[in-house]
């Protein structure tokens, strides 16, 4: 079977996935008015180069190549940077407005990444808890915090695979910093 320009562009810069995209700024226009596809990248790609010369997809609001974006980004870091840090303000009220009107799509989009990332979001809890009782622990390093996050990826798997839930992680505060998980094999998920 024949493939297309379009797509065998795509396979050539090594990203089918490109292929998926709507072809045109106008055929994103059409499918933004259906509704976007949650997930899908807000980009269109033609399978043509840019001025420069880039086979990359173009961002929809602009029709702006992302290649050419990130090589201005890249040069422009420390500018680009200057700029956020003296307008914080404003781009906090944007991204309030923003996450209000998007709250449905960026709770969907949150919540797949707590899937995959279940003992990340764990050990952030855990912290959160610690903070908001007031029990920061001066003594925990970013190696302690890797140690625990091992332990509850750990607490993750053995609850799969045995069924048996385990209760409490606990980081006790002693000259040798220790953490202890507390199974219950009589307590299980209901």
């Amino acid at each position: 079977m024949m493939q297309d320009k379009r797509t065998q562009a795509a396979v050539d810069a090594g990203h089918p996935e490109w292929a998926e995209l709507p072809a045109t700024k106008h055929a994103a226009r059409v499918l933004r008015a259906e509704g976007w596809p949650i997930g899908m990248p807000k980009q269109f790609f033609t399978g043509l180069p840019c001025r420069e010369g880039h086979i990359s997809p173009k961002a929809r609001s602009d029709s702006r190549c992302i290649e050419c974006q990130r090589i201005y980004t890249a040069k422009n870091a420390e500018r680009i940077k200057a700029y956020f840090q003296a307008n914080i303000d404003k781009h906090r009220v944007q991204d309030r407005r923003r996450r209000k009107k998007n709250r449905a799509t960026i709770r969907v989009v949150e919540r797949r990444w707590d899937e995959a990332n279940k003992s990340k979001v764990r050990l952030y809890a855990a912290q959160r808890r610690a903070l908001e009782a007031n029990a920061a622990l001066p003594w925990l390093t970013d190696e302690h915090l890797s140690e625990i996050e091992a332990i509850y990826s750990e607490r993750a798997r053995l609850t799969e695979e045995t069924g048996l839930s385990t209760t409490s992680i606990i980081a006790s505060r002693s000259s040798t910093p220790t953490c202890a998980v507390f199974t219950f094999p009589g307590i299980s998920k209901s």
